[in-house]
């Protein structure tokens, strides 16, 4: 009896996600990421020059929650990177979640 393999339910079967983005390189949602990573070290850079000038503890604050926000931005990008390599011995289902039909 063989099973069907595990797959994303938003993964056409020509292998592309919804917009035409191919899944193993991340496509739209890698762009997305790094788009937002920018944004929010901007917003954070932002926020410290605020904090500096001003001498506000709160916009400070502001500003290392926004380089936080930066850090998770880097590590869903590394997470999307290493969900798209393909199934080996050891990972047998693949790096990235598996969903059934």
């Amino acid at each position: 009896m063989s099973e069907e393999p595990l797959r994303d339910p938003k993964t056409a079967a020509d292998g592309t996600g919804a917009g035409g983005a191919t899944k193993p390189g991340g496509g739209e949602s890698a762009f997305t990421v790094v788009v937002a990573a920018a944004a929010n070290l901007g917003i954070a850079v932002a926020k410290a020059v605020a904090g500096l000038i001003s001498g506000s503890s709160a916009m400070l604050s502001e500003a290392a929650h926004s380089v936080a926000d930066t850090v998770t931005e880097l590590m869903l990008l590394t997470a999307l990177r290493r969900s798209g390599r393909p199934a080996d011995e050891e990972h047998p289902l693949g790096y990235g979640p598996g969903y059934r039909d």
